[in-house]
């Protein structure tokens, strides 16, 4: 019997470990030690990503009938603003890895939802002393890209 469970445990470990990195991210506030969890399961899930990056945020993106993209940001610390962003579908199958720079060199990072009227956009802040500056992307075919303001205002 316990060579049963065994099985069942082990089978659904990886869709465990999404289920639970996607948890983590629903969390409104961010502890240290959820951070410290969020960034251990999103290594285990994606462990080309080794040092000196280190998981910083995460989007999910709802789209029609179920459909989800899941997007997951990577910064190295020590001055370098570029972030590797890694989209998975619902089925947490990896669609891209694309490189993402921003147009200043942030404070922070932060990702938002994008206009609803766009499917599968998102907003890319870099966030400044002075002030954010927002980057508006859309993915295509998995990818992101570009899309320019006036695409993305009502």
């Amino acid at each position: 019997m316990s060579a049963v469970g065994w099985i069942c445990w082990r089978a659904t470990a990886e869709t465990r470990e999404w289920r639970e990195l996607l948890l983590n991210n629903s969390y409104s506030k961010r502890t240290p030690a959820v951070r410290e969890t969020f960034q251990r399961l999103a290594h285990r899930r994606i462990p080309e990503e080794g040092a000196p990056y280190r998981p910083w945020e995460m989007l999910v993106l709802e789209g029609d009938e179920g459909q989800r993209r899941i997007l997951i940001g990577f910064t190295a610390p020590g001055g370098r603003s570029d972030v590797h962003l890694h989209v998975f579908d619902e089925g947490f199958r990896r669609l891209s890895v694309t490189t993402l720079t921003p147009p200043v060199h942030p404070c922070g990072l932060h990702f938002a939802e994008g206009d609803r009227s766009t499917p599968w956009s998102f907003a890319f802040d870099s966030l400044t002393p002075g002030s954010p500056t927002r980057s508006f992307y859309a993915l295509q075919a998995g990818r992101p890209v570009a899309v320019p303001r006036e695409e993305t205002d009502p």
